[in-house]
């Protein structure tokens, strides 16, 4: 039986009526792909496991913000470059944050957790890690507000993606 939606926990559970006792997963998020309760609806669907949760920072959104500031001629090129390093260093922290608060919750409730902090394009990244780590299943929040329009969509993997949120 392939994942079945729960729209009310905004989660997957891969075996409809199933409690899963030993989870192996790959969680992949970004800024723009988060799952704020992440940690309680794994404990609906597993006693104990391994996450792996990797945080890619792609740098579109520093790039975009940067370029329409330029474009509308708010700033010139150095200003410019100077906001982008800001914004990503600004996301970096936030990431850091992210993955230290959801490594303590989750190992509090008893799962094993290794966390990573990657930068550059989403999809490489995750199937790089993906081939490392190989896991049961890797989990992906939907995308939350296009970045200036700039929504990017998953190239052919040779792994399926579960879709959560």
């Amino acid at each position: 039986m392939g994942p079945l939606q729960l729209p009310q926990l905004g989660f997957v559970c891969f075996r409809a009526g199933r409690y899963i006792k030993d989870m192996d997963v790959l969680l992949a998020l970004s800024p723009t792909r988060d799952a704020p309760n992440v940690a309680e609806n794994l404990r609906r669907f597993a006693e104990k496991g391994t996450i792996h949760i990797l945080y890619v920072l792609d740098g579109r959104f520093p790039e975009s913000v940067s370029t329409w500031l330029l474009y509308l001629g708010f700033m010139g090129e150095a200003p410019s470059q100077e906001v982008r390093a800001v914004i990503t260093e600004e996301l970096r922290e936030r990431a850091k944050e992210r993955l230290k608060e959801l490594q303590e919750e989750l190992t509090s409730q008893g799962f094993s957790v290794t966390t990573e902090l990657r930068e550059g394009p989403f999809f490489d990244i995750l199937q790089e890690v993906y081939q490392r780590v190989q896991p049961k299943a890797v989990w992906v929040p939907r995308e939350r507000g296009a970045i200036f329009g700039n929504r990017e969509s998953p190239p052919p993997l040779p792994f399926e993606i579960h879709w959560i949120g």
